[in-house]
């Protein structure tokens, strides 16, 4: 276990590359989530419930604008809804990331998916001095849990449909 890092660090105080991730969700209970992230600092930049997937294109490119990210520096849940906005934001010409968490770990002797990864990564970022904004609804991934696969021992994340049963709705910052 450990404690997530909050703390305000001023836009001056940002280091590193900066990126971009955007949860997609369409509509429903959930939101769509656009977070900045530097070498030193996460920050949500835009939330909201629109359905319009070429409304969340739109702001995912002024927000890129805004913030100085780079096409290549963006990363979409690619998952479900959200291949319409790679597609869309790619048939523009950016070279954006499509980010399919089912997918295959780079070590997938490791870990058991992307999602594992990427979430254990997040966790190696806090641990060595990332800090997240205090404004951005990050309590929602605490409740998200690992344990080792069976006999393989690669890491894996509990499953939406797991988290559902124990009344835990799947994180959207």
């Amino acid at each position: 276990e450990y404690e997530l890092s909050l703390g305000k660090i001023e836009k001056a105080s940002w280091f590193g590359d900066r990126r971009l991730g955007v949860d997609i969700a369409r509509g429903g209970g959930n939101a769509n989530v656009w977070v900045l992230r530097t070498e030193n600092y996460a920050t949500v930049i835009a939330k909201n419930h629109d359905a319009d997937l070429m409304s969340v294109v739109g702001t995912t490119i002024r927000l890129a604008e805004e913030y100085k990210i780079q096409s290549y520096a963006i990363y979409l849940d690619d998952t479900g809804v959200g291949a319409g906005v790679t597609d869309r934001m790619r048939e523009q010409g950016l070279r954006v990331n499509a980010v399919k968490l089912g997918e295959t770990a780079s070590n997938d002797s490791k870990f058991f998916n992307k999602r594992a990864e990427n979430y254990w990564r997040m966790k190696e970022w806090l641990v060595s001095g990332g800090k997240l904004d205090p404004q951005g609804d990050w309590m929602e991934i605490t409740d998200v849990k690992y344990k080792a696969d069976g006999s393989s021992g690669r890491l894996k994340m509990m499953s939406k449909d797991e988290m559902r049963k124990i009344g835990v709705e799947s994180p959207d910052t």
